[in-house]
């Protein structure tokens, strides 16, 4: 989120992972109940599985064995970008 802020991501903004997460193009008035749960897997068979999204728990889960944040932006940009974001993208 850091890097959006800094625009060290180009061509993606925070508006766009928001709908990603959780299905909406804003933050409610309320906020948010919780904090936002990630959880991680394990690639199966070095396949790099794409990090995704349950929107009616509104979680993030993402794969095992990401070291650098080089590769996790990669990831995160390129599967944000290509999601249909309900419409919204």
């Amino acid at each position: 989120m850091k890097d959006l802020d800094d625009g060290r991501i180009p061509d993606l903004v925070l508006k766009e992972l928001l709908i990603f997460v959780t299905g909406a193009d804003a933050v409610p008035p309320p906020g948010f109940t919780s904090a936002l749960p990630i959880s991680f897997y394990d690639m199966e068979n070095d396949v790099k599985r794409l990090p995704y999204t349950s929107t009616c728990n509104m979680s993030l889960s993402v794969a095992r064995g990401l070291q650098e944040p080089k590769n996790f932006n990669e990831l995160m940009y390129g599967t944000t970008l290509g999601c249909f974001g309900f419409g919204k993208c």
